[in-house]
């Protein structure tokens, strides 16, 4: 992955579980760290769930979120890299979330994110917007830009 991107090419990813997405994207945030001197690394985060737990027991898939944000108990998940969060609140974006539960409003309520809009697009939004409309709205909210 690495290697697409000091060749300036986009790394395709695919696995069979999202728990990838922890190495994933905490290999794209240590380069936009090293080589573009930047936090702002935009995740548009396709999933019914918001994987924000920080329970100590459960299932690691509902905790991706949370980890790639520098919160909960997985410290070993939490500074792969060397570095922690990959993930600032206001660059992750998520569209058809459906389902938020009560920890994981808590966690969404709570100071790391001051600040930050939470932002989501429904499965209602997608239907509303034509694609390009939806996506230039995307690529700008995880960005950081405010629509």
């Amino acid at each position: 992955m690495i290697n697409a991107f000091f060749s300036k090419r986009t790394p395709l990813i695919l696995g069979g579980d999202h728990s990838i997405s922890i190495a994933t994207i905490s290999a794209a945030a240590g380069y936009v760290k090293e080589e573009l001197q930047s936090d702002k690394l935009g995740v548009i985060w396709v999933d019914a769930h918001a994987d924000l737990s920080d329970w100590d027991h459960g299932k690691l898939h509902g905790k991706i979120a949370v980890i790639l944000l520098g919160l909960g108990s997985h410290e070993d998940l939490i500074n792969m890299g060397g570095f922690s969060p990959k993930l600032l609140p206001q660059h992750l974006i998520y569209i058809g979330l459906s389902d938020l539960m009560p920890n994981e409003y808590r966690i969404s309520q709570s100071p790391k994110f001051i600040g930050a809009d939470f932002v989501e697009f429904s499965p209602e939004d997608v239907i509303l917007h034509n694609t390009n409309e939806l996506t230039i709205k995307l690529i700008d909210a995880a960005m950081g830009y405010r629509m």
